[in-house]
């Protein structure tokens, strides 16, 4: 299959989906472990590596027009990554 092809596939738009939707979940346990560190809780973000590596991986292997589309939620979830190493590295 040639690279033109691929772009014309109809599976992109929900392989670009399936980014943004990961995307979301990363985002939302992002949220949570502030909030529960915000409380004065605890918060094991164990295994998020793993997964924020095959978000990565999806991101990548998506065409570079379909990548663009999701790389402003993924500088915004590198921003909410950032913000809570620092949390829990302060507390």
């Amino acid at each position: 299959m040639t690279q033109g092809n691929l772009s014309n596939s109809p599976l992109l738009p929900d392989r670009c989906a399936a980014v943004q939707e990961m995307i979301t979940s990363v985002a939302a346990i992002l949220q949570i472990a502030r909030l529960l560190l915000n409380a004065g809780r605890q918060v094991d973000i164990q295994g998020l590596d793993r997964v924020v590596g095959i978000l990565c991986a999806r991101a990548l292997d998506l065409p570079p027009d379909q990548g663009r589309l999701v790389r402003p939620s993924l500088a915004i979830l590198l921003i909410e990554l950032d913000t809570l190493s620092v949390a829990m590295n302060a507390s």
